[in-house]
């Protein structure tokens, strides 16, 4: 549709800006080290075919993975996001439920994976 293409035209012009994913503040000791806080994303690779997917209740609502997260986007409001984490690999497909209330996702293969 329309629409979709417009979300990945957008999508690849987001590609072309710096993709930002964490700040680290330098410290001169590196045991201070602490975990810095994802603010905002910017960027998608588009790696995977299924990864970027439109809310079907809210046509400026978009999900889309970053690596491990999944991030879902306001279009009328780029500051406007959502972070989903929880994956221990690279996120390599998403589905939304018709209602938009599910979300699905899933990642590459695991090394932490049971045999």
């Amino acid at each position: 549709s329309d629409s979709l293409v417009e979300i990945v035209n957008l999508a690849q012009s987001i590609i072309q800006l710096k993709r930002t994913f964490y700040c680290v503040q330098t410290y001169h000791n590196m045991g201070d080290l602490e975990a810095a806080e994802l603010e905002h994303v910017i960027g998608f690779a588009g790696k995977y075919r299924a990864s970027l997917v439109c809310h079907p209740a809210d046509d400026n609502i978009i999900i889309y993975p970053v690596g491990q997260t999944a991030v879902i986007a306001d279009l009328t409001d780029p500051h406007a996001q959502e972070f989903l984490r929880g994956h221990d690999m690279p996120i390599s497909a998403l589905a939304i439920s018709p209602s938009g209330r599910f979300l699905a996702s899933g990642q590459e293969e695991s090394p932490r994976r049971d045999a």
